[in-house]
């Protein structure tokens, strides 16, 4: 396997993104086994959505392949030891939700800012996995600080980064990107307490303005107060603007 961390990272992101897209066309407004009971965005929304979907995705791949290129020299191809590649990964997680929850709490209290950048992914009730990046640019943008301050972090302590363990939670993040927004429970993930889930994510999407900020981990949430949704719970009328401001 070529040691190219551009390469490698095109290809997980191109290949992770491609099927994403191909699954939520599949899936389109399907009603069965959601999990809030709302019908999926239907596919021909779903259409009308795909260039600012497209232009997103291009434009992240370019800036993400643009700075690996200048970054390369940083990353080291050894094998680390599993405990140390999961120690990693857990910090860069915990960096990154961290980041995502303040940063997406924020989005939606401001109400400015909500209405001019946040609202576009919001109309998205009962997302499709790949309407996960159906968002202003400026969000993802900003959004992308989480993963770059957990990488950088972990430079600063350790003195490099690990390729692998960068391939990995780049695959990782992109996967449960598309997965808390495939509308279909995770049977499995919700019987992990902290996991943060397809359904706690389709709460959030039915009732944006309640709670449900996290997205890798649901500890702030229930830390802070800001859970919403249960076994037992149905979706509130959806709104589309912020309670609060």
């Amino acid at each position: 396997m070529p040691q190219d961390i551009v390469l490698l990272t095109a290809l997980i992101m191109l290949a992770i993104n491609s099927a994403g897209l191909g699954l939520s066309l599949w899936v389109a407004g399907s009603e069965s086994a959601t999990s809030t009971g709302q019908p999926l965005t239907s596919r021909a929304t779903l259409l009308e959505r795909l260039p600012l979907i497209g232009f997103n995705l291009a434009t992240l791949l370019l800036l993400s392949l643009g700075s690996l290129h200048f970054l390369e020299g940083i990353f080291d191809w050894g094998a680390p030891a599993w405990f140390i590649a999961g120690a990693q990964l857990l910090w860069v997680s915990l960096v990154d939700d961290t980041i995502f929850y303040f940063y997406h709490r924020w989005l939606h209290l401001n109400r400015a800012v909500y209405r001019a950048i946040h609202r576009i992914h919001h109309k998205a009730h009962a997302p499709v996995p790949i309407e996960y990046i159906y968002v202003h640019p400026f969000e993802w943008m900003g959004g992308s600080a989480g993963p770059f301050l957990g990488f950088a972090s972990l430079y600063a302590l350790t003195g490099h980064l690990n390729a692998w363990v960068f391939l990995a939670y780049t695959a990782y993040r992109t996967i449960h990107e598309l997965s808390i927004h495939g509308g279909r429970r995770s049977r499995i993930g919700e019987r992990i307490w902290w996991y943060g889930t397809p359904r706690h994510h389709g709460f959030h999407h039915s009732r944006p303005h309640d709670g449900n900020y996290a997205a890798t981990y649901i500890f702030w949430d229930r830390f802070l107060n800001t859970e919403v949704g249960g076994e037992t719970s149905s979706p509130s009328p959806i709104t589309s603007e912020p309670q609060s401001g």
